[in-house]
């Protein structure tokens, strides 16, 4: 697990342009994602834990068309679903899951 690193948050969903990721690598992020900090704000807002995975499948080293987008998420998707197959069922144990009294 990576520690201190910054990902910016996009409101908008579409890729940046290169010259938007040279920004954002030199203001310090080393990610850029749409929806994965609002979506986990929004979860911690009503009580909920939050574990936040993201599938990384392009870098502004090396540009990618939208086809080599697709395939590296595919890729990715065989790993992730095996991290979650293991992982789900500890999720569940008891103490999870909530951590206000009063969430919803």
């Amino acid at each position: 697990m990576r520690t201190g690193k910054l990902r910016e948050n996009r409101s908008h969903s579409r890729r940046p342009t290169p010259a938007e990721c040279r920004l954002l690598r030199r203001l310090g992020a080393d990610a850029v994602g749409m929806s994965t900090v609002s979506e986990a704000s929004a979860a911690r807002h009503l009580g909920l834990r939050v574990l936040g995975l993201s599938l990384i499948t392009n870098s502004p080293d090396t540009p990618a068309g939208h086809e080599e987008v697709l395939a590296a998420a595919q890729e990715g998707a065989r790993h992730l679903r095996a991290l979650l197959l293991a992982l789900a069922p500890k999720l569940d144990e008891p103490g999870r899951g909530r951590t206000r009294p009063d969430a919803p």
